[in-house]
């Protein structure tokens, strides 16, 4: 997909999409094994990814391919539940297209989740701040872009405020690293990443916050640990292992969307 076909099908998705009852200004990405973690929050509308006018389907076990607008404490916030990958042959637009859409319908703050390997000191079920990425996935979603913006920064790409808070709140923090998969990574390259500075591995995550930083959006990166990366204990990555251990994190990952959420409104 090339930026002119990213636009024009934007905008037959637009006109496409039910009436909201009320538009978000948060969006939550949830990563695999996370899609339950809002259940106990208020739902005013469910949309299909397949309701949705261009909208890629997303094909992998743990995955739903739905959004959810609820209410946290009178907020609106429309969840993913799920999303679609680089190694599922998508292009790096189309990673990163119900972003955008939800962009263009005025979401202005976006809390990002994945379920990650641990190559930093932290134990399996842990929550983590991200608070920087390196991107070795192999492109961005700004290839191809015609507009001067597509020079984005991306110092600070997660906000430090919200980081920082999350710190304060006995959350770790650490450094993802994204990488195309399916595969998971061998020993070797994940003792390379190690070096480099990566505390954090998974194959989603970095397509997002590139284009969130292009369209201005605020954003928070959070991390479960699901196992111990390659070549750090005598385990064999697994993905049912990687959903069961996510979803036992759930309750968590809610507290701390929460105190996200709060934290936002205060401002």
């Amino acid at each position: 997909m090339d930026w002119k076909t990213f636009e024009h099908c934007l905008s037959l998705s637009l006109q496409s999409m039910p009436e909201m009852k009320q538009k978000p200004g948060i969006m939550v990405i949830l990563g695999s094994g996370l899609s339950r973690v809002m259940e106990d929050w208020e739902l005013l509308q469910t949309i299909g990814f397949e309701e949705i006018l261009h909208h890629p389907k997303s094909g992998v076990v743990g995955h739903p391919g739905r959004y959810e607008i609820r209410l946290v404490e009178g907020v609106p916030v429309v969840f993913s539940l799920g999303r679609v990958h680089l190694y599922e042959g998508y292009s790096a637009l189309e990673v990163v297209y119900g972003l955008a859409l939800w962009a263009r319908l005025g979401v202005k703050n976006v809390i990002i989740t994945n379920a990650a390997g641990g190559i930093g000191e932290y134990e399996v079920g842990s929550l983590v701040a991200i608070t920087d990425h390196i991107n070795h996935q192999g492109t961005s979603p700004l290839v191809g872009c015609p507009y001067p913006e597509r020079f984005v920064s991306m110092i600070e790409a997660y906000e430090r405020a919200t980081w920082e808070f999350l710190q304060g709140e006995g959350i770790p923090v650490g450094v993802y690293a994204g990488v195309l998969g399916p595969q998971y990574e061998s020993p070797a390259e994940i003792l390379a990443l190690s070096r480099e500075g990566a505390t954090l591995v998974g194959m989603s995550t970095v397509q997002e916050t590139i284009m969130s930083r292009y369209l201005g959006l605020r954003v928070c990166g959070l991390s479960v640990v699901t196992n111990r990366a390659a070549g750090l204990g005598d385990h064999k990555p697994d993905h049912h292992a990687v959903l069961r251990v996510a979803s036992q994190a759930e309750q968590r990952l809610k507290e701390c969307l929460l105190s996200v959420v709060r934290f936002w409104g205060k401002e």
